[in-house]
C-alpha cells in the first residue's frame, strides 16, 4: 500500500470536530453569563456521584442505608440537566443538521436563524407556561393555600416543587435567550457557512 493511499490520523482535526468546549458561538451577554455559571452547575454532577458512592458503601458494607441519598441525587442531577438546556443554547451546541444551512446563501442563513430562534422562543415559552402550572400546583393547594408538595417517600421532603421551580427558571431563561437570539439574528446581517457574520460593506 502506497503512502498516498494510507489514511493518516490527524489528532488536531479530530479535536476540532469533537471538542466544543472552546469552539462555541456566544451570541449575547446573557449567553456569556450562562456559560460561566455552567462551570459551577457542573459540580452538582460530582456531588450527586459522591452521594451515590457514599450510599453504596453505607448500604452494602455497613448495612446502614440512608433515607436521603436517592432523592438528593435525583434532585441534583435534575437541576443539572435542566440547566444543560440553557447552557447548550448559550453555546449554540445543540445537535443540528447543517446540510441545508451550509448549502444556502448567507442571506437565507440569516432568515433560517431568525425562524429557528422564533420557533424556539414559541416552544420554550409554551413549555415555561406548563412548568409554571406544575410549579404552582406543587406549591399551592386548589384553595390558594401555600403548601409544598412532598415526595411521599420515607424521607418525604419537598423535592418535587424544587425540581419543578428549577425547571421553570431554566426554561424561562431559554425563552429569553431565544428572544435575544431573534433580535441578534435580525441585526447581525448575512451569515457565513460556519455561523460567522459577513461584512457586506467590506465586500
Amino acid at each position: 500500500m502506497t503512502q498516498s493511499n494510507q489514511l493518516k490520523f490527524q489528532p488536531e482535526a479530530t479535536e476540532k470536530v469533537f471538542d466544543n468546549l472552546d469552539n462555541c458561538d456566544i451570541r449575547t451577554r446573557l449567553d456569556a453569563y450562562i456559560d460561566r455559571i455552567g462551570s459551577v452547575v457542573s459540580i452538582l454532577f460530582l456531588v450527586g456521584m459522591t452521594i451515590s458512592v457514599y450510599e453504596i458503601f453505607s448500604r452494602y458494607l455497613f448495612n446502614s442505608p440512608t433515607l436521603w441519598a436517592h432523592e438528593s441525587t435525583i434532585f441534583l442531577v435534575a437541576i443539572s440537566f435542566a440547566y444543560g438546556g440553557a447552557y447548550c443554547l448559550a453555546r449554540n451546541t445543540h445537535i443540528s443538521i447543517r446540510l441545508l444551512y451550509d448549502w444556502v446563501s448567507p442571506r437565507t442563513r440569516q432568515i433560517f436563524d431568525i425562524v429557528n430562534s422564533s420557533l424556539g422562543f414559541i416552544y420554550t415559552l409554551a413549555i415555561a407556561w406548563a412548568a409554571f402550572e406544575m410549579t404552582r400546583r406543587s406549591m399551592f393547594t386548589p384553595m390558594g393555600e401555600f403548601r409544598l408538595e412532598t415526595s411521599g417517600s420515607a424521607w418525604n421532603q419537598p423535592i418535587p416543587p424544587l425540581v419543578k421551580a428549577s425547571l421553570l427558571i431554566c426554561i424561562g431563561t431559554m425563552a429569553v435567550q431565544n428572544a435575544l437570539h431573534v433580535i441578534k439574528a435580525i441585526r447581525q446581517g448575512p451569515v457565513g457557512p460556519h455561523g460567522t457574520v459577513i461584512d457586506v460593506e467590506a465586500n
